[in-house]
């Protein structure tokens, strides 16, 4: 870990998210000294990660097999092992089976007592504020769980006329290159997006999701997602690994789709790579953001409401 913290500059978010793969692996196969690390050892990760009892899909199991390789490549690199014996590889298919939210699970969602009235106690001490805005940004953005959750104040933007969110890796973590990127915020959210940062910088505050950020060894992405379950939970929505706060994501895209906005839009707004020729992928695959900003109008989401709560 050390060797890796060190070449690769990694942040302090990463680490935790190493840390984490460190603890599932010591539970799939113990602390095996690395020089017997063999491949039944990552087979045996391997049918750990993907048993169903486990809390998350096949997607965050995938993630957690990548850490242990890089912390395995990294090994290698620096003559720790002769070779990575690893073979983490397996099919990731959470994608295929989630699906949008329904209109009647978004009406549970944004008619709950969260946004009508008392919240009610919030779990891992989140503020309610913070809940409703990362969840407006989730609906009308199409970003990432952590990628909101990390925003700094300083990361709420005008560019090119636009006000933008500023997903950077200097806020936290970003999953690749194309997720660096300035949002367009939708019109219906922006004069509460506005009022939080009024009061963050009123606090003296930094960051603009301070109570995703109380937790030692959590990251914002992990106390946002692990709240929203307790929040799904709480309204009655269907529980299980594809029906978390990553469904807003697909809905965002389906929407976009549905109402006509190009795929060049939709990739630049969700932070994914072009895909197809080499001239679409280099030559048209840059949407400016007023065009942005018109696209995130189309998806024409009828919350939150026109009359912010008291």
């Amino acid at each position: 870990v050390p060797d890796w913290v060190a070449r690769t500059k990694a942040k302090p978010n990463a680490q935790q998210r190493t840390s984490k793969a460190l603890d599932l692996w010591e539970a799939a196969v113990g602390k095996v000294p690395l020089a017997k690390v063999s491949r039944a050892t990552g087979a045996a990760f391997v049918a750990y990660l993907l048993d169903p009892a486990r809390p998350f899909g096949s997607s965050t199991a995938a993630n957690h097999a990548a850490a242990i390789n890089a912390l395995m490549n990294m090994a290698a690199k620096v003559g720790k092992v002769e070779r990575n014996p690893l073979d983490l590889s397996f099919k990731v298919d959470d994608a295929e089976r989630r699906h949008p939210w329904t209109a009647e699970e978004l009406r549970t969602i944004f008619k709950a007592p969260l946004f009508t009235g008392d919240p009610g106690a919030q779990p891992y001490d989140v503020d309610p504020a913070d809940a409703r805005l990362w969840l407006w940004l989730l609906l009308w953005s199409g970003a990432r769980a952590g990628e909101i959750a990390q925003l700094r104040v300083e990361d709420v933007q005008q560019r090119d006329g636009v006000l933008c969110l500023h997903v950077t890796a200097e806020a936290g973590t970003v999953k690749t290159s194309e997720s660096k990127r300035w949002l367009p915020v939708a019109q219906a959210v922006r004069p509460l997006l506005l009022a939080q940062v009024e009061a963050r910088k009123g606090q003296g505050e930094a960051l603009l999701f301070p109570s995703f950020h109380r937790r030692p060894g959590t990251t914002p992405a992990d106390l946002a997602t692990k709240w929203f379950l307790k929040f799904r939970a709480a309204v009655g929505l269907p529980s299980g690994a594809l029906n978390g706060s990553h469904r807003f994501r697909h809905s965002v895209r389906t929407r976009l789709a549905e109402r006509g906005v190009s795929p060049d839009q939709g990739d630049q707004l969700t932070g994914h790579a072009a895909t197809g020729s080499t001239g679409r992928k280099v030559y048209t695959g840059f949407v400016s953001l007023p065009a942005l900003a018109e696209a995130v109008e189309k998806l024409g989401w009828e919350w939150p409401p026109r009359k912010p709560l008291k």
